[in-house]
């Protein structure tokens, strides 16, 4: 069974917007611990946790995850056409 690259994309958008949502709504909160696993978006997280509070920084990191999903789904569809 052969994807098409648009669905690939797809899918990955909407993982990546179902993330940014969970930031956002708080179900999903950034781990404070001193664990080496965090990357550039957690880390942007949490240098504005440390400097605005923990609730921004999970704001931050949804609005991140989310333009990233909708920039990816702009970018599937553009080449689709």
């Amino acid at each position: 069974m052969k994807l098409k690259p648009f669905l690939l994309i797809t899918l990955l958008c909407v993982f990546c917007l179902i993330l940014g949502a969970s930031y956002t709504l708080g179900f999903k909160t950034l781990s404070v611990s001193s664990d080496l696993s965090c990357r550039a978006i957690c880390g942007l997280g949490l240098l504005f946790s440390h400097f605005f509070g923990p609730q921004i920084g999970n704001y931050i990191v949804g609005l991140i995850w989310s333009a990233i999903g909708l920039s990816l789904f702009g970018f599937a569809y553009r080449f689709s056409r």
